[in-house]
């Protein structure tokens, strides 16, 4: 399934690129919920993040960054827009490694962050204003499912 996924996130990002101008990208996936690895065993996202770089598509000036972190907060699922964006404030921050020196480490000119479902929009918002803050002028979203 996972290969699947991978498979429809290259074919969308390359739709997506398109239309881009040759630009340095780096993707980075929506971070998972604090815990959510440990209850589980696994988030999609973060297994898709270990597979991409394998796709033969992926090019060569795109690469996959971990940039961001997410603190613990309560479960999305269900709040509404507002609540979900209150939830998240504070919440998404950004890695440790990028903390600790920016100006080597920075975050660069245009991010496409990558989901798995877009309900509202407030954990890409949540994503795109820490990126922004850390030095983002583009962030660019793209997800696998509408809900």
């Amino acid at each position: 399934m996972g290969n699947f996924l991978a498979e429809k996130l290259m074919q969308g990002l390359g739709l997506l690129l398109s239309t881009e101008e040759k630009t340095d990208f780096r993707l980075t996936p929506v971070p998972p919920r604090a815990g959510k690895i440990k209850r589980s065993g696994w988030d999609q996202i973060e297994y898709l993040a270990k597979i991409l770089p394998k796709q033969k598509a992926l090019k060569k000036n795109i690469s996959i960054k971990q940039y961001l972190k997410r603190l613990p907060s309560a479960s999305q699922k269900d709040l509404n827009k507002e609540s979900r964006l209150q939830n998240l404030k504070g919440k998404i921050i950004v890695n440790n490694h990028y903390l600790k020196d920016k100006k080597r480490n920075r975050i660069p000119k245009t991010v496409i962050l990558f989901d798995d479902v877009y309900t509202t929009g407030a954990t890409m918002e949540a994503c795109a204003a820490t990126l922004k803050s850390w030095g983002a002028e583009r962030v660019l979203g793209i997800c696998l499912c509408y809900d």
